[in-house]
């Protein structure tokens, strides 16, 4: 029965890719608003509630739900990772979906702010969710008339221009870590001490990176890593590449999507004469846990995991490329992505509002 099953699912992708595969992430993907809604809301309702065990079992269910979403593009990263390995045009269609829909996340805090700026500031989440079943329904019927078929010519012209755009994004990536990224990690893993501490290092690094010359030039980084990134993106999902890749390119896409929402967040707040300070990252007094801006807890510490993992990747190719041991490249993968994690669950708990002082 179920060999039966699994074939039957096979058979509806229209080809050896199982419908689970593609379907599930995407899926879980247009869950994803209402998983952070239904935390808030059996969040508030545990909070308000007398009893201790009544109290216990709902907020046990709120993190049960919050676990969920950050579970969303760990599920499409597990299924790219599954996916067949060739350049038919089925297969790099779908790693670039998985690839969309592993920055969920940041995607749909840009679509929050896009709804607002145009005027549907109520209806986000019914867009979000109509947008991905979309996706799947045109996923499914495409899969099911387009016949598996190897790619053997080249995409685009923008091919031939892909060593320069390494060059750049290599470029690019360790100077905007030294001028501005390295310190404003640092600012926020100063908040798990007290707020204090986070405004007094932020007023100074301020004279820093708001400098009449440095703010432009963190902002074209910024713009020169999004562009150079995507078009690698774009690259290296023609075929699926080992899983050390794989890896890399879904947190570069996360990274891509989350430069975009925040550095237009930021943008925006300071154009409306808002202190883009603590207060404005961690949600208001309120803070993430059970204000309004509980949809930001899943944001921020997968950006930064998603930040060390990226570094750490394309550290690893460099030292493979000065002829380092491959086995001494893979452990400073995982200790400079294990400290990235670290990193993650410090801002985290700061962005929480626990803080030692």
């Amino acid at each position: 029965m179920e060999r039966a099953i699994r074939a039957d699912l096979t058979s509806m992708s229209g080809s050896h890719v199982p419908l689970r595969r593609w379907l599930l992430p995407v899926l879980a993907a247009a869950a994803y608003p209402f998983l952070l809604n239904s935390y808030s809301a059996i969040a508030h309702a545990g909070n308000d509630s007398a009893e201790f065990l009544q109290r216990l079992a709902l907020h046990s269910t709120a993190s049960a739900l919050m676990l969920a979403a950050f579970a969303v593009p760990c599920l499409a990263l597990a299924s790219l990772l599954r996916l067949d390995k060739s350049n038919g045009f089925e297969m790099r269609f779908l790693r670039r979906l998985l690839h969309i829909a592993a920055a969920t996340p940041p995607l749909y805090v840009l679509a929050t702010q896009l709804a607002a700026a145009v005027g549907v500031r109520k209806y986000p989440n019914a867009l979000w969710c109509s947008v991905w079943v979309l996706v799947a329904a045109v996923t499914w019927r495409r899969l099911r008339t387009t016949r598996c078929s190897e790619n053997s010519h080249p995409d685009s012209i923008v091919d031939k221009w892909i060593p320069a755009f390494r060059v750049v994004h290599g470029i690019a990536a360790p100077t905007l870590l030294l001028v501005f990224l390295a310190a404003h990690l640092a600012n926020h893993l100063a908040a798990l001490w007290s707020v204090e501490a986070h405004q007094s290092l932020m007023k100074l690094l301020r004279l820093w990176y708001r400098a009449t010359w440095v703010e432009p030039a963190v902002l074209g980084l910024c713009v020169a890593m999004i562009a150079t990134g995507l078009v690698l993106v774009a690259f290296h999902t023609r075929t699926g590449g080992d899983r050390y890749r794989t890896v890399q390119t879904t947190a570069g896409a996360y990274l891509a999507a989350f430069m975009l929402a925040h550095t237009s967040a930021v943008l925006w707040g300071r154009s409306v004469h808002i202190d883009t300070d603590w207060l404005f990252a961690s949600g208001g007094p309120a803070g993430l846990l059970f204000g309004t801006s509980y949809y930001l807890i899943p944001y921020y510490p997968l950006a930064v995991i998603a930040v060390s993992t990226h570094i750490a990747l394309g550290l690893r190719i460099v030292m493979l490329g000065h002829r380092i041991q491959p086995t001494v490249a893979a452990r400073a993968t995982y200790a400079v992505s294990t400290l990235g994690a670290v990193a993650a669950v410090v801002i985290a708990t700061a962005l929480l509002g626990v803080h030692i002082a």
